[in-house]
C-alpha cells in the first residue's frame, strides 16, 4: 500500500499514464466517498461485461487494494487498484520532461509532471487542488458617513438651532494685525428661517444708516483730517462684524459708495480707506484702483453744469426784459 500524499503514476484503463497523488478516505470529499467501487473486482472488471457466477466474499485482501488517487494538473479523483500504481521517481520526471516539456504547446500531462516535481501539500491539495490557494480578494475600503443636517420638524412646532457638518473641524484664525478687525466669523452655526428674516429686517437700516453717513465723503476732495477719521474707521469696523448678504448690500446701494471711496485719490493715506476695501474685497471679492482723474473729471462736469445754467438764465433774463412793440 502507498503512503497518504505519494506521488504515483496511476495507469487506468482508457487514461495515459498519469501522475497523481494517493488521498486517504478520511480526506475525501462525501461525493468520492459515496462512488467507492464495492470490491476490487469491481474495479478488475470496470468497462467490460461482468459475467453471472457464483458471488465470492469479499477479503481484507481485495479492500485493501482499493485506493483513490488525485491527478495531478487535472483534480479529478478515480478509484482504482494498488497495482495500478507505481511510484513515480525524480528520474522519471525529469526524462519525461526532458522528452516532452520542451515543446511551448500547452498539454495537461507536462503539466501534472512538473507538478510532480513539487508536489503540493496533502491537505491543501485536497482543498485547493492543482492551483493552490486563491489570493484573497481586497476588501474595499469603508465609504466614510455623511451626517445629515438636523432638519427641525415643523408639525411639532419645534425649531432648534444644528451646525452644520464640518462646521466644528474649522480652524480657528491666527491672522494679527489691524485687518483682523474687518474679517467676518465664518465659523457661527447656521440659523432657522426665522431668525434669518429678523436678522435682515435689523440689519438693513444698519447698512442704509451707513450709507447715508459713508456718503458725505463723497462730496469733498481734500484728505480727511486725522480727528475726524475715527468717525469713519468705527462704521467700517461696525460693518465688518455685520453679518449681510451681498444680495442686501446690493439692495442699499452702499457697495456704490464704498467704490467711490476707494476710486477718490485724495483719500489714499486716510486709515478709513483700508477698511473699505477690506470690505469690497471679502463682499465681492474685487480691488478698487484709485483713480487719478477722478478729482478732474467730477470738477470738469460741474463746471459743464454751471455754465450750462448760467447761459439759460441769462437767456431768461433777455426774455423777460423786452418789452413788445404796441400796435
Amino acid at each position: 500500500m502507498f503512503e497518504p500524499g505519494t506521488i504515483v503514476l496511476a495507469k487506468v484503463k482508457g487514461y495515459p499514464a498519469w501522475p497523481s497523488m494517493v488521498i486517504p478516505f478520511e480526506s475525501l470529499p462525501d461525493q468520492i466517498k459515496a462512488v467507492r467501487p464495492k470490491s476490487a473486482q469491481t474495479v478488475k472488471r470496470r468497462g467490460s461485461k461482468l459475467f453471472s457466477g457464483p458471488k465470492k466474499r469479499k477479503t481484507p485482501q481485495q479492500e485493501a487494494s482499493l485506493v483513490c488517487v488525485r491527478f495531478l494538473a487535472d483534480d479529478n479523483y478515480i478509484w482504482c487498484l494498488s497495482s495500478d500504481l507505481s511510484p513515480l521517481s525524480a528520474s522519471q520526471i525529469d526524462a519525461f520532461l526532458a522528452k516532452r516539456g520542451t515543446t511551448k504547446r500547452a498539454s495537461a500531462i507536462v503539466d501534472a509532471y512538473r507538478l510532480a516535481l513539487d508536489p503540493p501539500d496533502l491537505d491543501r491539495y485536497v482543498q485547493y487542488g492543482s492551483l493552490g490557494q486563491p489570493e484573497p480578494e481586497p476588501i474595499p475600503e469603508p465609504e466614510p458617513e455623511i451626517e445629515e443636517a438636523f432638519v427641525p420638524n415643523e408639525e411639532d412646532g419645534e425649531e432648534e438651532d444644528y451646525v452644520e457638518s464640518g462646521s466644528e473641524s474649522l480652524p480657528e484664525s491666527t491672522d494679527s494685525g489691524s485687518e483682523s478687525e474687518f474679517e467676518t466669523d465664518t465659523s457661527r452655526p447656521a440659523p432657522v428661517a426665522h431668525d434669518i428674516v429678523s436678522s435682515l429686517n435689523k440689519t438693513r437700516p444698519v447698512l442704509v444708516d451707513s450709507r447715508l453717513k459713508l456718503q458725505e465723503l463723497l462730496e469733498t476732495y481734500d484728505p480727511v483730517p486725522k480727528s475726524a477719521q475715527s468717525k469713519y474707521d468705527k462704521i467700517l469696523s461696525q460693518l465688518a462684524t455685520t453679518d449681510a448678504p451681498v444680495s442686501l448690500v446690493r439692495s442699499t446701494n452702499l457697495h456704490r459708495v464704498l467704490v467711490g471711496i476707494l476710486k477718490k485719490p485724495c483719500f489714499a493715506s486716510n486709515s478709513f480707506r483700508k477698511g473699505a476695501d477690506l470690505l469690497v474685497r471679502d463682499w465681492f471679492g474685487i480691488t478698487v484702483e484709485i483713480d487719478e482723474a477722478w478729482n478732474e473729471t467730477v470738477e470738469e462736469e460741474e463746471v459743464e453744469v454751471t455754465e450750462t445754467e448760467k447761459s439759460e438764465s441769462d437767456t431768461k433774463i433777455e426774455t423777460d426784459t423786452v418789452v413788445p412793440a404796441t400796435a
